[in-house]
């Protein structure tokens, strides 16, 4: 599973991209005019990849 945490961070947008398995964590910042803040998660199965937002998982 993929997790992507959106955020503001001042005119920006922060975009963290972490996985427990393996392990993996980066940030990016992105100059953005509407930034947001949301959670993303991706679930990849081999057949089938799903993208969820935080509030529907």
């Amino acid at each position: 599973m993929q997790v992507f945490d959106l955020e503001q961070v001042g005119t920006m947008q922060s975009i963290t991209h972490r996985s427990e398995e393996p392990e993996y964590h980066k940030v990016y910042l992105l100059p953005s005019e509407k930034p947001i803040n949301e959670k993303l998660y991706i679930i990849d199965d081999g057949d089938h990849s799903t993208m969820l937002l935080a509030s529907e998982y």
